[in-house]
């Protein structure tokens, strides 16, 4: 019998026992996993996808990693969120940019219509013909200095909390890479699933044309009627159904995958199927520990409660004095201005006394958004907890239902044998033939789906701990949750 599954699982390192491990078996009972799944598996690795016969070019192989590698490098989202980030650290460069001198430069010609030239030239005036002109035109150009010597801190904390919301977003792109690199796993795996599937409708079919063939014989030597080749015949006819079904399956799982990862449509593709054994050798207490501390969705709050921190300092700083200084160089040329040419310092001191009330709601609007952040991140934590807690029981209840399915596939398979031999000899029924090959595909069928949703499960586990395939550089988290940049000067 040719196989009828299509992946091959390589088996890492042993599994070493320990308390409320997810799933500690001993090494004798690791080995005996190991050998049945792969006698299931029967070393085949690898197995062409199904391409449109209108498809052109050279194929790509894809396994697992190759296909997260590619949406991570090719998928949308990628560049919608670094997008994001660069705005955001924009901000955070604008916000930085208010602490340094903002130096403007002015150059205006005016000219005013119906100006008479002696207005100030006779009468009262005249004593003023010296000092001002009176022309039509006017040119004014100079250049102006401004500085905040003292805003009360209010700046330096807008700095810091636009540093901090610049590496939330960066953490939020983290999150939305996690997904699309579990969507790239599962996507690879329903792939892989759905051609497997192909192939037990194509053993069934197989089988059961077989079937009609025997079927034809005995009712050349009447040995049955002519009823039973119409059942086998009907029978046949279902299966390829169910065949044609299956492959329509197939071609959208495809379509699904090259969606992840942009990829065109027309790609034809191979699947290297290789599924790696994920022993899980911790316990879920360490776990779930693991999880708090890698979760990108807890990082992504954290800074963000740092910057809502950052935000109550503003509001309340709004409280105290500013001060600023400006330097003003003008020339002036022609007009009617009094006002001295040169250089002006000026030096001024500014503070709102009372503002209605308006600072004091600011500030308690300020901190119930941080008390909301934290309560968020206090439920996120429970979530994560219990993402960690499902998807190794997940992985569990997957291995357990291979197993299981396995051995029901072996009894199938000894069901059919049984149940052909009984009917070529005459004393079987062709009921019991179809229903012993129906009840072989059925559990072909749950056993490759155990295989997948194994799959799966360890790529859910993988995004609960927040661990990764990808090669990229994370942003690194800060324990004291400042920012040492924008601590160098404390003066605004």
């Amino acid at each position: 019998m040719r196989p009828v599954l299509f992946l091959a699982i390589g088996f890492s390192a042993a599994i070493g026992g320990a308390e409320e491990s997810a799933y500690s078996p001993d090494a004798r009972e690791i080995s005996a996993l190991t050998e049945m799944l792969s006698d299931v598996l029967e070393g085949v690795e690898n197995v062409e996808a199904a391409v449109p016969a209108q498809s052109a070019g050279e194929a790509i192989v894809l396994d697992a990693r190759r296909c997260v590698q590619l949406a991570l490098e090719r998928n949308a989202q990628v560049f919608a969120t670094a997008a994001d980030v660069a705005a955001r650290e924009a901000q955070h460069g604008q916000a930085k940019s208010l602490r340094w001198p903002q130096i403007k430069g002015h150059a205006v010609y005016s000219y005013i219509e119906g100006l008479p030239v002696d207005l100030y030239s006779t009468g009262a005036l005249s004593f003023l013909a010296e000092s001002i002109s009176a022309e039509k035109w006017q040119v004014n150009a100079g250049f102006s200095l401004d500085q905040v010597l003292y805003a009360g801190g209010r700046i330096r904390a807008a700095s810091r909390a636009s540093k901090h919301l610049a590496e939330s977003e960066a953490w939020k792109r983290e999150v939305v890479l996690a997904e699309l690199e579990f969507q790239a796993r599962q996507g690879f795996h329903d792939t892989l699933l759905t051609r497997a599937l192909v192939l037990v409708a194509e053993e069934t079919v197989a089988t059961f044309e077989r079937h009609l063939a025997d079927a034809r014989q005995m009712l050349d030597v009447g040995l049955i009627s002519d009823f039973e080749v119409l059942r086998a015949q009907t029978e046949v006819g279902a299966r390829a159904a169910d065949l044609e079904t299956a492959r329509g399956a197939e071609r959208i799982a495809v379509v699904n995958l090259l969606r992840i990862l942009a990829m065109p449509q027309d790609t034809p593709v191979v699947l290297d199927g290789k599924v790696e054994w994920t022993p899980l050798d911790a316990p879920v207490s360490a776990l779930i520990e693991e999880a708090k501390l890698n979760r990108p969705e807890l990082r992504a709050l954290e800074r963000g409660i740092a910057a809502a921190r950052e935000q109550v300092t503003a509001k309340r700083a709004a409280y105290l004095p500013s001060a600023g200084a400006k330097v003003l160089w003008e020339q002036m040329e022609g007009g009617t201005s009094v006002l001295p040419e040169g250089w002006t310092f000026n030096v001024g001191l500014e503070w709102e006394l009372s503002a209605g009330g308006r600072r004091k709601q600011e500030v308690i609007e300020a901190q119930a958004q941080l008390r909301s952040l934290e309560y968020q991140r206090e439920d996120v934590a429970r979530l994560v907890e219990l993402d960690v807690r499902q998807a190794a029981l997940r992985v569990q209840e997957s291995i357990a239902k291979i197993r299981a399915e396995k051995g029901t596939v072996a009894l199938a398979e000894e069901g059919l044998r049984m149940a052909q031999l009984r009917f070529q000899e005459g004393v079987g029924t062709q009921v019991e033939t179809l229903d012993a090959a129906l009840a072989l595909t059925g559990a072909r069928t749950q056993l490759v789906r155990a295989l997948r949703d194994y799959a799966v499960a360890v790529a859910a586990l993988d995004k609960a701990l927040g661990r990764s395939w990808g090669n990229r550089e994370r942003p690194t988290p800060r324990s004291d949750g400042s920012d040492r940049s924008d601590r160098s000067d404390g003066s605004n």
